[in-house]
């Protein structure tokens, strides 16, 4: 059980390391990686791919210290939930949003507020800087993109 309630609170710890990192790296000295990602896409791949490799190397070097340092198993859950983390990202984040995989159909009604959150980050390039749970400040709720957007891509 204890593992359980440690791969769930990294999980959701990750959403705040996650929105810090956006903005603190991606949008400051990172935004030369981070840029590809605000531009429109020219095939499968852009620059900003890069960010969620580097996630998933630091979430293998957690769960690697967990199996390796026997006073460091409880990284293994906390490595865990990381990666649950990371496959809500891309689900939501690269799949639904934005629809990086065209053969793949996803009701985006059911993501409509991550839709939303998103695209109000792509037009501003700021707040909301959350995935999973995107919190738009109150100040900026006025501008959220209204149902009847179709683009998937910042202008």
């Amino acid at each position: 059980m204890k593992e359980v309630l440690l791969g769930l609170a990294a999980f959701i710890l990750m959403e705040p390391v996650a929105s810090l990192a956006h903005r603190l790296i991606f949008h400051r000295f990172g935004y030369g990686i981070h840029e590809s990602h605000h531009l429109p896409r020219s095939g499968i791949f852009e620059k900003n791919d890069f960010y969620p490799l580097i996630s998933a190397c630091i979430t293998m070097a957690v769960i690697a210290l967990g199996i390796w340092v026997r006073p460091l198993q409880f990284l293994i859950p906390v490595g865990f939930g990381m990666t649950a983390y990371g496959v809500a990202y891309f689900f939501i984040h690269d799949l639904a949003v934005h629809q990086r995989a065209g053969w793949l159909k996803i009701n985006l009604s059911w993501f409509k507020w991550h839709y939303q959150a998103h695209m109000l980050h792509h037009r501003f390039s700021g707040a909301p800087y959350g995935f999973v749970f995107p919190v738009v400040p109150k100040r900026l709720k006025k501008y959220l993109p209204g149902e009847n957007e179709n683009s998937t891509r910042h202008e």
